[in-house]
């Protein structure tokens, strides 16, 4: 089910109030959809009377239910609680009768994007360069306790590493769909497999 702008913020709302136990809550900013995002719908906003830990500019990302979201609020979590710049959350579930589907509340990190902070020509020279580090950053991390943690959530260690992950790509439904480029087009059929070999260099677009 999809749901517009003003469903959004009613159960939002609804749902803040019911967990704090505060009818006063109400918005000073409602929330208003972000752009981007291909595996969760963004909505920053701001509330007023709210408790001191979601006062400032919040975001509401609508995940996609099932494991995936799960596993996404695991790691968010775990990488913030080891230093790495994400943002903190401030209000969760992985199944939510708010949204019908899960959900994270988290501060709103400012900034803008690559493109219209630095313009095409610097942006292609910065970014990658900027994404290796965080990525370097990242990779860093100590991960028993994260893979501790997935595991009780119900990831068996098979699930984890590189081989789950392309394990889990081979396995994937892959809705027909036609990607075109400017001098060829590819078609994926249901339950086609993908060659291991090109993982690392396709990128695979699924409604």
């Amino acid at each position: 089910m999809t749901l517009d702008q003003a469903a959004i913020a009613d159960r939002l709302v609804y749902m803040i109030r019911s967990r704090i136990g505060a009818s006063s809550v109400g918005f000073a900013q409602a929330p208003t959809r972000l752009l981007g995002g291909y595996s969760a719908a963004t909505y920053a906003f701001e509330l007023t009377d709210g408790p001191a830990e979601l006062r400032g500019p919040l975001v509401l990302r609508l995940l996609r239910p099932g494991d995936d979201a799960r596993r996404e609020i695991i790691l968010h979590r775990a990488a913030a609680r080891l230093g790495f710049p994400a943002p903190e959350i401030r209000m969760t579930a992985d199944d939510s009768d708010a949204f019908d589907q899960p959900f994270l509340i988290t501060d709103r990190a400012d900034g803008t994007d690559a493109l219209r902070a630095w313009g095409v020509r610097r942006a292609f020279r910065q970014a990658p360069l900027v994404l290796a580090e965080l990525m370097a950053r990242l990779h860093a991390l100590p991960t028993d306790a994260v893979v501790d943690e997935l595991e009780s959530a119900g990831w068996s260690t098979a699930r984890l590493g590189v081989d789950g992950v392309l394990r889990e790509v081979d396995l994937r439904l892959v809705t027909p769909k036609t990607l075109h480029s400017s001098s060829r087009s590819m078609s994926f059929a249901r339950n086609s497999r993908i060659d291991r070999a090109g993982v690392s260099c396709m990128v695979i677009f699924m409604p």
